[in-house]
């Protein structure tokens, strides 16, 4: 398969000196190119990705995923779609079979069909490989590096990928609606006296952002496959308890976790909000059940998503997000103006004031207009990969 992807790099005029990332340049690539590439190679399983160079030929921007087969494999081949999805980056994706070439859009949203993933759920087309380079060229003329770097793909192909479809915009959207859901299901059972007295809102809020945490520490996993809660964890709180969505079928138990990873992180990440115990009830923490299990089949929901996520794989900035998607949100859930920061905003600005190269010293950062905190993330992540290259330690995000 080796020489396969080879000849689909150069029929697109793609190679180490001109951004593509693969094993064996590893040492020739920037930090952050090197960073993830390895990250997407362990989380997705891709073999190559290319990267879209700024004015002074620095890799800069994941275009392409590449990954090859031995043999067309449709559950293979829509779980790294989903993945690709998850991860939001690079809006392509090649899978290169022994006689085809599969092109995906990583901007389409994955969907489930009779139960499975459809493998066909964000195909571009079909392409089958050539015997001879010339040939092969032609074939993939549409997406050769001049074109991607020209912008001239893009823009015969601008209404194909469509941002709302992302996996942030579309996490985002799934949060609102819930979070509407929720909001109505819990005023409905109050009267006017007790709804002037209650923070709803901010109940709901600590209810999701919680939901979303352990769901994030839930999922994701150390090189050993091991997450943040050992096996045997939920089962303290609800006899035969697995997992989080376990634990939400009994409303003491959920708020017994609640009180355990308040205690145990000591923050103001998961504190319980004023009459909280008292205001939720069982048929609320069954609503986020079923939302989170994807088992909703109210038609304004639309699609039940939230099983196509992968918080081990969806990038942690996007978890910081979520936070300041609460704080823009009036009571009725409209927005008030102001938006979430976009990932790839905070990674110009820290390529400005932080770069991933340089040497490691101890640095004070300042955000004084912090919201959700997500600059701080950002931050924080490249001042221990320069202390972990310093150390020479292996750093996965």
């Amino acid at each position: 398969m080796n020489s396969i992807l080879n000849s689909i790099f150069t029929a697109l005029d793609l190679n180490p000196k001109n951004g593509l990332a693969v094993e064996d340049s590893l040492s020739d690539m920037t930090t952050y190119q090197r960073l993830f590439f390895k990250q997407v190679q362990e989380k997705v399983g891709v073999d190559a990705v290319y990267f879209l160079r700024d004015s002074d030929g620095i890799a800069k921007i994941p275009l392409i995923y590449f990954s090859a087969m031995d043999k067309y494999d449709p559950n293979e081949v829509a779980t790294l779609h989903r993945l690709a999805w998850n991860l939001g980056e690079a809006p392509l994706l090649f899978i290169v079979t022994p006689d085809e070439l599969k092109i995906f859009n990583n901007y389409k949203t994955p969907r489930k069909k009779d139960g499975t993933l459809d493998p066909k759920a964000g195909l571009i087309e079909t392409i089958k490989l050539a015997d001879d380079l010339e040939s092969q060229r032609q074939q993939l003329v549409h997406y050769n590096r001049i074109q991607l770097e020209s912008g001239d793909f893009w823009r015969t192909s601008m209404t194909r990928f469509d941002s709302k479809a992302r996996v942030d915009a579309t996490l985002m959207n799934n949060l609102k609606i819930i979070r509407s859901t929720l909001i109505k299901q819990i005023k409905r059972r109050l009267d006017k006296e007790q709804q002037r007295s209650v923070n709803i809102v901010a109940i709901v809020h600590g209810l999701l952002s919680r939901s979303i945490l352990i769901k994030y520490l839930e999922e994701r996993k150390d090189s050993n496959k091991n997450s943040v809660f050992p096996t045997g964890f939920y089962a303290q709180f609800l006899k035969n308890a697995e997992c989080y969505t376990d634990i939400l079928m009994s409303k003491h138990a959920t708020y017994n976790l609640f009180n355990c990873l308040e205690e145990k992180f000591n923050g103001d990440m998961l504190p319980l909000v004023d009459d909280e115990f008292d205001i939720v009830c069982e048929d609320d923490l069954r609503t986020l059940r079923l939302f989170l299990i994807g088992d909703t089949e109210l038609t304004r929901w639309q699609i039940a998503l939230w099983p196509l996520y992968s918080f081990d794989v969806i990038p942690i900035q996007l978890i910081s997000s979520i936070y300041e998607l609460f704080f823009h949100l009036s009571d009725n859930g409209d927005d008030k103006g102001t938006y979430y920061t976009p990932l790839h905003l905070v990674d110009m600005l820290m390529d400005e004031v932080y770069p991933w190269e340089g040497t490691f010293s101890p640095t004070t950062f300042l955000d004084p207009s912090c919201g959700s905190g997500i600059f701080l993330v950002e931050a924080y992540r490249r001042l221990v990969c320069r202390w972990m290259r310093n150390n020479n330690r292996t750093y996965i995000s």
